[in-house]
């Protein structure tokens, strides 16, 4: 299954089709300030990237570069004086 960062802007779209009547959405920002927001977010982006690895091997173009990727994304994570945020989008719908 090929990788789609935009499948989120789909979600409202899928549940219509599925068959939902009065599909809503929402967007919630979340983002991380302090050290220990910083490191639960370190262990997601770890295991994000780990599930999506073979996405980034054909992106990257080799396992190693993957591994330096991986190393220096997640390092900068840590890095309190970066600005850390993700962006949620939330869908639902009613089924009669």
């Amino acid at each position: 299954m090929p990788l789609d960062l935009y499948v989120g802007r789909k979600l409202s779209s899928f549940i219509s089709e599925a068959g939902f009547d009065d599909v809503s959405w929402d967007l919630s920002v979340h983002k991380f300030q302090t050290k220990g927001e910083m490191e639960e977010e370190y262990a997601n982006n770890k295991t994000r990237l780990s599930i999506a690895k073979d996405n980034f091997i054909s992106i990257l173009g080799s396992e190693e570069a993957y591994y330096d990727f991986e190393k220096r994304y997640l390092e900068s994570s840590r890095d309190l004086s970066n600005t850390l945020f993700f962006n949620k989008f939330i869908s639902w719908g009613f089924k009669k």
